[in-house]
């Protein structure tokens, strides 16, 4: 995750370096604005688990007032590891287990921006729809038995559920994004695509 934090920092200032300011963006201009956040995640599923994601959305102000009306449209893409060191009530010498949850979903929905002229914070709620591939691995050993066995597992599933996602950019082009999210209720098995998760990480402007 730290490389592609990097990449993302590098493809921000290579655009600011290149002239596409995202401040230039008119009121009248009929173009969408384009975010881009890069966030770390926790979420819970079979047991905690700790990842990533990045978000990309186009956004089309459709009421202007005190506070702006947006509609976005956007693509996530997600990875999540829950190995069994993050369940401390786990016995290690008897248990292990690593998993693993990748997310290609498209979201959408509607964001409200305020905070004077700059409109440099936003509140958004989307929906999201798409596959999510699951990846399961555990080893049980009980010595006094002599069980020693291991068994893999993988699911890829249709999910689909709703997050919150709230910026604060106090530069035009770059700020903070904090997000939380929930799958809905048995569309899958929380073991596939979690209880919930929550992320915390950078929000970028391009245009």
């Amino acid at each position: 995750m730290t490389r592609a934090a990097l990449r993302l920092v590098s493809l921000v200032a290579a655009l600011v370096w290149l002239g596409v300011d995202p401040s230039r963006a008119s009121a009248d201009d009929p173009a969408p604005s384009v975010f881009l956040d890069g966030v770390f995640t926790y979420g819970s599923g079979g047991q905690s688990a700790l990842g990533g994601e990045l978000h990309g959305t186009a956004s089309w102000t459709v009421g202007r007032g005190d506070v702006d009306l947006a509609l976005d449209l956007g693509l996530r893409l997600g990875y999540e590891a829950e190995p069994s060191a993050l369940a401390p009530w786990v016995d290690a010498s008897e248990v292990s287990s690593m998993a693993h949850r990748l997310r290609t979903h498209v979201t959408a929905g509607p964001t409200l921006r305020f905070g004077g002229a700059a409109r440099e914070l936003s509140l958004g709620l989307h929906l999201y729809a798409g596959p999510t591939y699951w990846e399961s691995e555990a080893r049980v050993r009980f010595a006094p038995y002599a069980v020693d066995t291991q068994a893999r597992t993988a699911a890829a599933v249709f999910d689909a559920g709703a997050f919150l996602r709230f910026t604060w950019r106090p530069d035009p082009a770059i700020g903070i994004a904090i997000v939380a999210g929930a799958p809905f209720w048995e569309i899958a098995s929380s073991y596939v695509v979690d209880l919930f998760h929550v992320g915390f990480g950078l929000a970028f402007r391009l245009r």
